[in-house]
Order: C-alpha cells, then sequence, then structure tokens
C-alpha cells in the first residue's frame, strides 16, 4: 500500500541522521551543497532512484536520493537553530511564501473537488503534470513546502500565547509524540481502507472516518 512506501525511507535517513550530524559539525555548507546535488541529480538524471524488491525494475516510490534534500535541511536548522541573518523576515521573501503557499492551496483544492465532481475545473492540472512528482520531490513540491516553512517561523513563535490555549494542546501532543503517532496512523490507513472499500463510502463517509482516525491518534 502506497502509505507503507515511507518506512523504508524514514528507517534510512534516520540511519544516515547521527553521520550527517557530524557532517554538519565540521562542514555545514558544504555538506548542503552535496545533499542538494543529489537532489537535483533526481531532477534531471532518469532512472536515478534506488532499486526496491521485487526486481529488476522495481524503484523506492520516494526517491531517498531526493527527499534526503528536505530531511536534511530540516536536521542542519534543527541542530543550528534558524539563522541570525533573520532573512525570512524580509516583507519580499513573506510575501512571496504567501503567494507562493495560497496558490498551492487554491490550485490542490480545486484538483481535489474536481475529482469529486469532474466538471468543476482542475486549474493547470495539465501544465504542472511533469512537475509534480512526488517520488522525486519536484520542485515545485520543493518549493512549497519551503515557503510553509519561512510562513511558519515567521508567523509561529515558540512562545506565543495562543499555544498555550486549550484547543492547541491536540497538535502539541501529537507533534511531541510524532513517532508512535505516525506508527498509529498506519494501523488507522490500514482500517480506514477496509472500511472504505467495503462500504463504497462517498466524501461523508471518507470526512467521519478521517476524523475518527484524528481523534484517535490526539486520544
Amino acid at each position: 500500500p502506497a502509505f507503507m512506501d515511507i518506512l523504508p525511507l524514514y528507517i534510512v535517513l534516520l540511519g544516515v541522521l547521527p553521520l550527517m550530524l557530524v557532517f554538519f559539525r565540521y562542514a555545514g555548507a558544504s555538506t548542503l551543497i552535496l545533499s542538494f546535488a543529489l537532489w537535483l541529480a533526481a531532477q534531471i538524471l532518469p532512472n536515478f532512484d534506488a532499486p526496491a524488491y521485487p526486481g529488476p525494475d522495481a524503484t523506492w516510490f520516494f526517491n531517498p536520493f531526493a527527499w534526503q534534500f528536505l530531511f536534511f535541511i530540516g536536521a542542519y536548522f534543527g541542530w543550528r537553530g534558524i539563522p541570525d541573518s533573520r532573512w525570512y523576515m524580509n516583507r519580499a521573501v513573506v510575501g512571496a511564501a504567501i503567494a507562493i503557499a495560497a496558490a498551492g492551496l487554491i490550485i490542490k483544492l480545486s484538483w481535489i473537488v474536481h475529482a469529486f465532481h469532474d466538471p468543476y475545473p482542475a486549474l493547470l492540472l495539465v501544465q504542472l503534470a511533469d512537475f509534480m512528482s512526488k517520488t522525486d520531490l519536484a520542485p515545485v513540491r520543493f518549493l512549497n513546502i519551503l515557503a510553509l516553512a519561512i510562513l511558519v517561523v515567521r508567523f509561529v513563535g515558540p512562545r506565543d500565547k495562543w499555544l498555550q490555549h486549550t484547543a492547541a494542546l491536540p497538535f502539541i501532543l501529537c507533534g511531541r509524540q510524532s513517532l508512535y503517532v505516525f506508527c498509529l496512523g498506519i494501523l488507522l490507513s490500514f482500517i480506514a481502507r477496509v472500511i472504505l472499500d467495503n462500504y463504497y463510502g462517498g466524501i461523508v463517509l471518507q470526512g467521519l472516518v478521517t476524523l475518527g482516525g484524528c481523534i484517535a491518534m490526539i486520544a
């Protein structure tokens, strides 16, 4: 199942992380440049992926040479801290991030609605098809993730009062127990698929199943 494809990537990246932290300590910039080069190679070179079982032509759904760049960027800034230059506070940078995130949200919502109601137009679906590879973490996806990260760093402070509100507690708990939530989510995904396949679930049942899964993970 598709939701199991993340596990090999997660295991490999966690296994490499201690070595990467050593590289960050002594050659941080060079290490990130090398990581970027691997991501770029995955975008340019055909079949630049890891072999998977069963062979001979099977490859990983989440290309480790591409997704490692996103993972290690997060690891680097988590280890080093947010840069002192505060370039992410620049109005132009924040404005561009807002525009990219808003465009991504609108386009994705149009695709979701189109999947349930065919006459509704799927914005730029054809034009973006070649630039949306999830397997290789295509540039459009990567740019959208970076834009969201900039907005979080800019607008969400670790000591913001609203984070101390009761309504924020479920999100904080899930974040602090992310590995347990991830593992439970895999089990719940199997259960949800069985329910939807057996009862031919439409959008209402899908919504209820999703809500039930969220409640279970928070609990």
